[in-house]
């Protein structure tokens, strides 16, 4: 059986969580960090086991956790179908935030698609919740 190396991403709240080191480089911004990280342990001679990396009080496990899932799955929009308004938006901020292209540029395809079945602007801030002003 084959094991799956894992890398253990700790939040600044203090919790963290694990995804398969071929999904956390999925994001430009893991996958550079962990190329430095890799220099320094050649050139210490020590091993990373865990990666600190996520100052950005905005977001929350739950939602990247949803970015990582994203890979494991079909990476179509079928997968946001059953995401409300702020699931989505939160999840287009992480995807952004962590510079993940294909995740990117899927979440926004779809947010495009259902703003193009919109008929006016009034049902376009009815759809995702903005006010006028």
């Amino acid at each position: 059986m084959t094991t799956v190396e894992k890398l253990t991403i700790e939040m600044n709240d203090g919790n963290s969580f694990s995804v398969p080191l071929n999904l956390a480089k999925k994001s430009n911004v893991i996958k550079g960090e962990l190329e430095v990280f890799q220099e320094l342990d050649e050139k210490t001679s020590d091993e990373t086991k865990k990666y600190y990396y996520l100052e950005d009080k905005t977001q929350d496990i739950d939602v990247l956790n949803k970015v990582f899932e994203f890979y494991e799955k079909d990476n179509d929009s079928s997968f946001f179908d059953d995401f409300n308004k702020e699931k989505l938006f939160s999840f287009t901020l992480a995807v952004n935030y962590l510079d993940c292209p294909l995740a990117l540029d899927t979440v926004t395809t779809y947010i495009a698609d259902i703003i193009k079945k919109c008929k006016s602007p009034d049902e376009i801030r009815n759809k995702f919740g903005i006010s006028e002003d």
